[in-house]
């Protein structure tokens, strides 16, 4: 965070933000894509991906992803951990959208090789819904090699509306 940035999320550290219990059943796509399924117009496979695992998304018209067919138990009002970790593979664009709860977010500046994306969200409700698709009309595969959420213990400040949230001023220097 940079001075001037707008700042929405404060983590709570007096309970150490301590991260919770893995939430996401088979986010590690080991060995195949149990609990998760298409999204609009797209097919989802396992592939070994080199021996890692992962979801092999083939996006082929609106709405292509993959989401989750599970629940995905949450506190509503609770901040969680997401972890994302995705590669190109023949899609034609550099950015991904990510949803939880209906909130999107976007993953950008995507390559061949795996990036991962650590977002914190609040939780709408007891059950977080996952899904990962198109950004615009494009076409082709990408990879999923991971997903995680965890809850992070604590009672965080954080402000939804960006015209709202403060913003990180530096006084008295260095």
């Amino acid at each position: 965070t940079a001075t001037a940035d707008t700042l929405g999320l404060q983590l709570d550290w007096s309970e150490g933000a301590a991260i919770g219990a893995e939430k996401v059943s088979n986010g590690t796509f080991d060995a195949n894509v149990t609990g998760w399924t298409v999204n609009g117009s797209a097919t989802v496979n396992w592939d070994a991906d080199g021996g890692e695992g992962a979801a092999l998304v083939n996006v082929t018209g609106a709405g292509g992803g993959i989401t989750d067919s599970q629940t995905i138990a949450a506190t509503a009002g609770k901040m969680v951990r997401v972890v994302v970790r995705v590669r190109l593979g023949t899609y034609g664009a550099t950015t991904l959208s990510l949803t939880l709860d209906g909130v999107g977010y976007v993953l950008s500046g995507l390559t061949a090789s795996y990036q991962t994306f650590v977002i914190f969200h609040l939780a709408a409700d007891t059950d977080l819904d996952i899904s990962i698709t198109r950004a615009g009309a494009i076409t082709g595969t990408f990879y999923v090699g991971s997903i995680s959420a965890k809850e992070v213990s604590g009672n965080h400040l954080y402000q939804a509306t960006a015209a709202d949230e403060p913003s990180l001023i530096l006084t008295g220097g260095l």
